[in-house]
């Protein structure tokens, strides 16, 4: 039985764009989304753990709401682009010792990217906190405790262990993506 005839929900019509023609995708780790196929919307829906859940999901989005797409989070724009890691990572090992807005400014980085990027430094012992403050006023002061030699570690080396790392390669060739008519009332 192919996954869309086993679909208990149909999925709306594109709420960007109106397009029927859908795409369901499977993404890292199970999950999956609705992309439209329409030329000039391309959109793609919020990711749910089942094919069931990523079609509700798809079907909450509210007709019209091209303006929330619009304002898309830049950390999920910066996401795509390898050169902001490498522009952050830079910073890093220059400065040695910093606060985050030391690295938001040299680098013209979005913030919220700059300060996820540190924490997954921080949590994969790339950064060491020198000193905490328990004040919201004062920030962290980190320090960089690998040598120069390393290399900006990514978005993905910071998230997954070396073990998820290599299911997701495995599962990641054997996805396949169906195609959907969306339902019109």
């Amino acid at each position: 039985m192919s996954i869309v005839k086993g679909l208990i929900v149909k999925p709306r019509p594109c709420p960007f764009c109106g397009g029927e023609l859908l795409e369901l995708r499977s993404v890292m780790f199970r999950q999956w989304n609705i992309h439209c196929l329409n030329t000039d919307c391309r959109c793609k829906g919020p990711d749910g753990q089942t094919t069931d859940r990523a079609v509700v999901k798809w079907n909450s989005l509210m007709e019209g709401c091209i303006s929330q797409r619009q304002k898309v989070s830049q950390l999920g724009k910066d996401y795509k682009k390898p050169i902001i890691i490498k522009k952050i990572w830079k910073g890093v090992r220059t400065l040695g010792a910093f606060k985050a807005k030391e690295i938001i400014r040299i680098t013209e980085c979005h913030q919220e990217t700059v300060m996820k990027y540190l924490s997954l430094l921080e949590a994969n012992d790339y950064l060491r906190i020198e000193s905490k403050n328990s004040s919201n006023t004062t920030p962290n002061t980190y320090r960089c405790i690998k040598p120069r030699t390393v290399k900006a570690p990514s978005w993905l080396d910071l998230q997954l262990s070396p073990r998820e790392y290599q299911v997701y390669k495995s599962e990641r060739k054997s996805l396949e993506w169906s195609k959907v008519q969306a339902a019109t009332d």
